[in-house]
């Protein structure tokens, strides 16, 4: 299993099984992706065409935060083009 956080760094990873991975290699290995974080200045667009191209073809992407962290037009592109199996948002921008 791994993890990525914004403040989060190889130092501070790890422990109860999860290993620290950079974002890219959280993006490239996971099924699901859970976003759960607060939406600022650096979290705002935190998932564009390029996170979402690294996705694992067919993963899930489950937002429980604003829908400002996810590049709205890139997610139906991906959704569209099969990229992404599914998407789960607690909000979404309009």
């Amino acid at each position: 299993m791994g993890r990525w956080g914004l403040r989060e760094t190889a130092e501070r990873g790890g422990g109860a099984g999860w290993g620290w991975v950079g974002r890219g290699g959280v993006l490239g290995k996971c099924e699901v992706l859970g976003l759960n974080v607060r939406l600022s200045d650096g979290t705002r667009g935190m998932i564009g065409r390029r996170g979402l191209a690294l996705m694992k073809e067919g993963a899930l992407l489950v937002s429980g935060g604003r829908g400002e962290l996810v590049d709205t037009a890139a997610l139906v592109d991906a959704l569209n083009s099969g990229r992404l199996a599914g998407a789960a948002l607690d909000v979404y921008d309009v």
